[in-house]
């Protein structure tokens, strides 16, 4: 590791064991546009053009992520307006 990069903890309890299973991305009509599942050779890459339910009026990335102690969460980043917003919502696996 270098002075910019930076270990990911769970941040429900802050076990350092983490992984990240699948990112989604999503036009602004709600469209998905992208999503990458899995987390070695074996990973999916799908474009699809469902609708997904999305909110503002640019895109939105989701990361969904767990831990070794059991947990889960989804971090998540949406334009609107000129800004970007980042949430975070957790949950267990």
């Amino acid at each position: 590791m270098n002075e910019h990069e930076q270990l990911i903890g769970c941040p429900v309890c802050g076990d350092q064991n983490t992984h990240i299973d699948d990112v989604a991305v999503k036009s602004p009509k709600g469209t998905l546009r992208g999503h990458a599942s899995g987390e070695d050779d074996s990973a999916r890459i799908t474009v699809e053009l469902d609708y997904v339910a999305n909110h503002g009026r640019r895109h939105s990335i989701a990361v969904y992520g767990w831990c070794e102690s059991g947990h889960a969460w989804t971090w998540s980043w949406q334009q609107t307006k000129g800004s970007t917003w980042f949430s975070q919502q957790e949950g267990t696996s």
